[in-house]
């Protein structure tokens, strides 16, 4: 049996230590850039995440690193996100970034062909005992709290097992994707809520929960936190689509309507204060 791994603080300390975030923007590759993160924060957005970072490439160089990871003091709480299966990989790129955001998530809902070659993302979640090994690594080994993303099983012993070794090894918070890892592209199906609200009662005050999918309005996320009892929602296509979501598009500084189109001037203009790596992220 794995040890028993506790955190440096408890999960609901890292938790309010962060503001206790109900609206949380997702990790997406090629879009979660400084001047778009910055641009959700104005519109309420408690937590947001990096993009994913494949930690092999991650300590390869600096200059790569400076390139891909921009932030400055307006962008927190921020957590880096990383994708990898080599526990010492994966800390030592944690370590390079560790005074400079709240947490390291572990990336293990990817569901594509590149994390499967690359044996991250979702294709790490039948491997209990590496997952326990990478999670009391990093937990041990940085200053900062460790969190995970991760998909569902149809079975709810089988999602509560993952969720289980996760936690046991020292996880302070758990983004649950409800959809299983077959769920992708043409296949995706409604999130699954029902599984969600299981695991949500399952952990109870153990450890925050976050629910994500499903959402494409504001009203959903009241929804799916009403119905699944979750601590926040992430949303990732939805807030995409519309950085003030979370204000439901009226500017909280002005009472005005932001349009879609002031919402892109306005990342715009933040593009030219904080230059972003490629032009393809503006795109």
């Amino acid at each position: 049996d794995n040890e028993l791994v506790k955190p440096k603080m408890t999960p609901y300390e890292f938790y309010s230590s962060i503001g206790s975030p109900k609206y949380i923007v997702a990790p997406m590759v090629d879009h979660s850039d400084l001047p778009y993160r910055l641009l959700t924060r104005r519109y309420k957005a408690d937590l947001v995440y990096t993009q994913m970072f494949n930690a092999n490439m991650f300590i390869q160089s600096n200059d790569f690193r400076n390139e891909i990871f921009q932030t400055n003091s307006n962008d927190r709480p921020l957590i880096v996100q990383l994708a990898g299966h080599d526990p010492l990989v994966l800390l030592k790129a944690a370590k390079y970034v560790e005074d400079r955001c709240d947490a390291i998530d572990i990336n293990l809902g990817c569901p594509q062909g590149i994390a499967k070659r690359g044996r991250y993302g979702a294709f790490l979640m039948e491997e209990l005992d590496l997952l326990h090994d990478i999670v009391s690594t990093l937990v041990k080994g940085l200053k900062i709290p460790v969190t995970c993303k991760t998909r569902i099983y149809k079975d709810f012993n089988q999602s509560i097992r993952l969720c289980e070794t996760l936690v046991n090894a020292g996880a302070s918070m758990l983004v649950i994707h409800g959809r299983t890892r077959e769920e992708k592209g043409t296949r995706v199906n409604k999130a699954d809520w029902d599984m969600i609200k299981q695991i949500k009662s399952h952990f109870k005050d153990r450890v925050p929960i976050i629910s994500n999918g499903g959402i494409s309005s504001l009203e959903d996320i009241q929804n799916c936190i009403n119905y699944t009892g979750v601590d926040g929602v992430m949303t990732s296509e939805a807030i995409l689509e519309n950085p003030a979501l979370f204000v439901n598009n009226i500017c909280p500084y002005t009472g005005q309507y932001k349009s879609i189109l002031s919402l892109a001037e306005e990342y715009l203009q933040l593009c030219l204060q904080y230059p972003v790596p490629h032009i393809r992220i503006i795109r």
